[in-house]
């Protein structure tokens, strides 16, 4: 339970970093990614989302790399050099600490 604590509050610091437009399109990517994962299942998006919150160690790492690859694709696809520096390590650090694979 620990672990899924530390996961949302991860999941709350990126968020404070992101521009409104940024929230909006991982909103809309979230929604996208968490349809497709549940779609031929017998679960719903609901039952996903009350999963994650109750117990669903395995649906928080599945929403945190759907966040992490967001982030990883808005730096990289950036001109900027020192956006890869600093973020890019960062979201490193964050897949190894959490054990979740990038699966991208």
């Amino acid at each position: 339970m620990m672990k899924n604590q530390l996961i949302v509050m991860a999941i709350q610091m990126l968020l404070k970093f992101l521009s409104p437009e940024l929230i909006k399109d991982l909103w809309n990517t979230l929604k996208e990614k968490i349809n497709a994962y549940v779609e031929g299942t017998d679960n719903k998006v609901d039952d996903f989302i009350l999963n994650a919150l109750e117990k669903g160690e395995e649906e928080l790492k599945f929403i945190i790399d759907i966040i992490l690859d967001f982030l990883e694709a808005k730096v990289l696809g950036s001109a900027s050099k020192i956006d890869d520096a600093l973020i890019l390590p960062a979201i490193n650090i964050m897949r190894i600490s959490f054990d979740i694979p990038n699966e991208d």
